[in-house]
């Protein structure tokens, strides 16, 4: 019959059920395509706590075929799928010539991870989704906008993000079905970065020198944090604290920059001081002004404190991150002597880059001069982040051709925008008829 009527795909029972297992069974499979709390279905099968994610049809029947009834109206270790008789046990299957595709209830989000690039930062989305093109929203409450989406499949969605800030993202299909909300954390952080250096050298001279340097960086972060469920009634898994770079909206500023030195004989000295034009660092310009980086995401391999990717933690610890920051301040400062120059000429000539101090903080395999270390480390219940820093010792040429440089830095976070806690729950207009 279902045949002849152009069906070409069903599920059902082979042969006649008792109601407890048929009603149980449907309790499931709504549940679990739905992933929302029911007092209704609650009084016929076991529900997940903490709330799980809607799943697709094709993942939800495999879950049927290995889970053992539980809660309700059965406890038993008789899987969903199977319906104990004397005579004619029942197996509930799917059968036909055709295909599941698009086999969801709701859009569904599994995972997100962010890419944080200039002009236009992106978040890549994993889950269940329709084929056609829906929408991605983002925000919180009214300020909830939809994000330019640069491609979009049934199992993975790339959207554009704004320069900064947090919210949740909402997954749409074309007829307006809504997916849970999952959110996008965003921290706006504060550091201070000081260098203080002696050198014994200055070109080819030999004596004293001293340095000082401060940069102030104002910055954004961003990261999906909230734990997440991989597959049908697995609990949810804590996400790693994975940020790839800092948000384009982030800056920094060169608040001091000082250096001095005097010969053996006492006859020839030379100053550094900060050139005229104000110093403001920018993340990603390239220009001979100002440049402002992270390494956030290692590309020499993984952090030493978490696996550094996205996704759950597959070794050492979820909520911990060690960043790698790096800056360059092109023609920032002024190098001065009572030689008509020659001295600060021949500093630069032997590669000391005078008035363009640039430098690498943090854990980092590919930089050897690198012996500080910083990590971020998140409250798993508040989300909030908070900062420690060790204190290291490296070489530097920010004030001469060579410099033994004491490296501190310090530093908070404002508290989290969009944690976890505050992910929405909206729901389209979805219906399931038995």
């Amino acid at each position: 019959m279902l045949a002849a009527a152009g069906v070409s795909l069903y599920s059902g029972w082979t042969y006649p059920v008792d109601g407890k297992h048929a009603d149980q069974t449907d309790a499931f499979l709504t549940d679990r395509l739905l992933g929302e709390p029911s007092a209704a279905l609650a009084a016929y099968v076991n529900q997940r706590s903490p709330l799980q994610r809607p799943f697709s049809l094709t993942d939800v029947l495999a879950a049927a075929a290995v889970e053992t009834r539980s809660g309700g109206l059965i406890t038993s270790s008789e899987v969903y799928t199977y319906s104990p008789d004397v005579n004619n046990p029942a197996i509930f299957t799917t059968t036909g010539t055709g295909t599941v595709t698009d086999a969801i209830v709701i859009p569904s989000i599994a995972s997100m991870a962010v890419k944080e690039t200039l002009p236009d930062s992106t978040v890549t989305i994993a889950g269940s989704f329709t084929a056609a093109t829906g929408t991605v929203m983002f925000g919180t409450g009214d300020t909830a906008a939809p994000l330019t989406v640069d491609s979009w499949t049934s199992t993975k969605i790339v959207a554009e993000l704004p320069s900064s800030g947090g919210g949740t993202v909402v997954v749409m299909s074309p007829t307006g079905l809504q997916s849970p909300g999952v959110p996008l954390t965003y921290w706006h952080g504060h550091i201070t970065y000081r260098e203080s250096a002696t050198t014994m050298y200055f070109g080819n001279d030999t004596g004293s020198g001293t340095g000082s340097l401060q940069i102030s960086l104002d910055f954004g972060i961003r990261s999906s944090v909230a734990p997440a469920v991989p597959s049908v009634d697995v609990s949810p898994l804590p996400q790693n604290l994975y940020v790839s770079d800092l948000t384009p909206g982030s800056t920094g500023t060169l608040a001091a920059y000082r250096g001095s030195f005097t010969s053996n004989n006492g006859a020839q000295t030379a100053t550094v001081t900060p050139s005229a034009n104000a110093i403001t660092l920018v993340p990603y310009v390239t220009s001979d002004f100002v440049k402002l980086s992270s390494d956030l995401n290692p590309v020499g391999g993984a952090a030493s404190c978490n696996n550094a990717m996205p996704g759950p933690a597959t070794s050492g610890q979820a909520n911990i991150a060690c960043p790698g920051f790096s800056y360059a301040a092109m023609n920032a400062g002024t190098c001065s002597d009572n030689q008509d120059g020659q001295l600060c000429g021949q500093a630069d000539d032997d590669g000391a880059q005078l008035g363009n101090p640039s430098s690498q903080y943090g854990d980092d395999e590919d930089y050897d001069n690198m012996p500080s270390a910083l990590t971020l480390t998140m409250d798993p219940n508040t989300y909030a982040i908070s900062l420690s820093a060790t204190t290291g010792t490296t070489f530097s040429t920010n004030y001469s051709n060579f410099s033994s440089a004491k490296e501190t830095m310090s530093g908070n976070f404002d508290a989290p925008i969009a944690p976890p806690q505050s992910a929405s729950r909206a729901r389209g207009p979805a219906r399931l008829r038995r």
